[in-house]
C-alpha cells in the first residue's frame, strides 16, 4: 500500500508545477512551459528529501522522489 506521505508529495508537486507551468506559460510556448513546472517542482522534491536525508532518525527515500516526480508531470500536464 502506499501510504499518505506519497499522496502528500504528489499534491504539493503537482500544486507547484501547475503553478509554475501556468505562469510560464504567459511567457513561453507550452513544451517549455511543461518542462519549468517539472523541473522546478523536482527540484523542490529533490530539495526536500535531501534536508531529510541531513536530519537525524530521517533518510532520503527514492519511493517520495518518484511520488515528486509523478505528482510534477500531472501538474504541468494540467495546463493543456
Amino acid at each position: 500500500s502506499i501510504g499518505s506521505d506519497k499522496y502528500l508529495h504528489l499534491l504539493a508537486c503537482q500544486a507547484i508545477a501547475y503553478i509554475v507551468s501556468k505562469i510560464a506559460a504567459t511567457f513561453m510556448n507550452s513544451g517549455w512551459a511543461l518542462l519549468s513546472g517539472i523541473f522546478v517542482a523536482s527540484v523542490i522534491g529533490v530539495s526536500k528529501e535531501l534536508l531529510d536525508w541531513r536530519q537525524t532518525g530521517n533518510k532520503f527515500s527514492w519511493e517520495d522522489i518518484c511520488a515528486d516526480l509523478g505528482g510534477a508531470i500531472i501538474g504541468a500536464v494540467m495546463i493543456l
